[in-house]
């Protein structure tokens, strides 16, 4: 996966409509924080949290600031899911 580009577009990112969350720790190393940004800027309904003194490898293991934020991103919008899933029916 590292050693072949994926050569996504900004098109491709744009065709995401679902939540999505990018999680990456400020120290990540693998992929710049810059480019964590420009796909949060061109996905939709993205949401972007960039944890402090964390690396690519330490991010899951941060413990309670990590779990909160995954925590609370999947309690809103599998809410806002289900609520969308029962007006549909």
């Amino acid at each position: 996966m590292w050693w072949t580009p994926l050569d996504y577009s900004a098109k491709d990112f744009q065709k995401i409509t679902v939540p999505t969350l990018i999680l990456m720790g400020d120290r990540g190393g693998m992929i710049e924080l810059e480019q964590a940004v420009e796909m949060y800027q061109l996905i939709q309904n993205a949401e972007l949290a960039i944890l402090p003194n964390a690396t690519h490898m330490s991010t899951p293991t941060e413990g309670k600031l990590f779990t909160d934020i995954v925590l609370d991103f999947l309690l809103r919008h599998t809410a806002t899911t289900n609520k969308e899933v029962e007006n549909a029916a």
